[in-house]
């Protein structure tokens, strides 16, 4: 039912369901940029917006009215007469709005139907991954699933790109194992740095020598590896004295809720004291390091020695 459709507002911090939205509508009304689809920035006029949706497709037997980032005010939306606009919308006009972040004056609108692009869960994404492989006649554990979402960071648009590269590699019924991951897919870098974190955590001088080294030899600046440690130790500590949940913490910090998940578990192989002291200590390297007193090759030495006796 079109009518279903006539007001749309995709919401949400995960590019790849805001545009896999996006990409359908247009596909579902069989439409391409500049004929019968009106493309607009947030800064757009309210007028201009509503003087679109009411102009006739030319070709098509809808006209699809597409505004990015818009992030009015109730008081905007009400001098606009945005609204009865809506309520009152041609049955060829589809308006869309593209946002990534949460905006309270537009979820209150009558007939404006929000669609949640989120983060999804690491279950969520791992599923997908089987399924997707699966429709291939390719195989893939749940566990290897499992750690390409992780090696992904659970950012929906690199798991897409590494399941094309993954299912190019291993072909019509192949296989892919843990050993094809890391031989074809690079882990994200906040992966990589938790793992440094957690091996610096349980003391383990080996572990945490090979993944700095690896991390240097994949052309992070020592500068950029600290500071990550650094903003790791921080949300460690931030995290092991909320009361609040994983969800509502990834909210407040702007991070994935898996990401919090992770630290928390970190966190939890420090009393709270020797915790709160290694954040003093990096606290205080950092401003050696940003005064320009201390080079940030030596100090990311110094730093893992420290982390490593704390």
């Amino acid at each position: 039912n079109s009518s279903e459709f006539s007001a749309l507002l995709f919401r949400g911090e995960e590019a790849f369901f805001r545009d896999d939205a996006l990409k359908t509508l247009k596909k579902k009304y069989n439409l391409v940029e500049g004929m019968d689809f009106d493309l607009f920035d947030g800064g757009v006029d309210l007028k201009t917006v509503l003087a679109c949706l009411n102009c006739p497709p030319f070709i098509n037997l809808k006209r699809l009215v597409v505004v990015k980032d818009f992030y009015p005010t109730d008081k905007q939306l009400s001098a606009s007469g945005f609204a009865e606009a809506l309520s009152l919308l041609q049955d060829f006009s589809v308006l869309v709005i593209i946002n990534e972040k949460p905006c309270d004056a537009l979820e209150k609108v009558k007939g404006l139907t929000v669609v949640d692009c989120g983060r999804e869960t690491a279950s969520f994404l791992s599923s997908y991954v089987l399924k997707a492989f699966s429709r291939q006649k390719i195989s893939i554990s749940s566990r290897t699933a499992e750690q390409l979402v992780e090696y992904c960071g659970g950012d929906m648009e690199r798991i897409s790109q590494e399941i094309q590269k993954l299912s190019a590699y291993a072909g019509l019924e192949g296989e892919i194992t843990v050993d094809t991951l890391n031989l074809l897919v690079h882990r994200d870098v906040e992966l990589q740095i938790f793992e440094l974190t957690t091996a610096l955590s349980k003391k383990n001088a080996s572990e945490s020598i090979r993944l700095l080294d690896q991390l240097l030899r994949n052309n992070e600046k020592p500068q950029i590896i600290f500071t990550a440690i650094y903003n790791a130790f921080r949300r460690m500590l931030h995290i092991s004295l909320s009361a609040k949940t994983d969800a509502q913490i990834a909210v407040e910090l702007g991070i994935k809720e898996y990401a919090v998940k992770k630290a928390r578990q970190t966190a939890a192989l420090f009393v709270k004291k020797s915790l709160k002291k290694a954040c003093d200590r990096l606290c205080l390297l950092d401003v050696q390091m940003k005064s320009g007193q201390r080079s940030s090759d030596g100090l990311l030495l110094d730093t893992i020695q420290y982390l490593l006796s704390v």
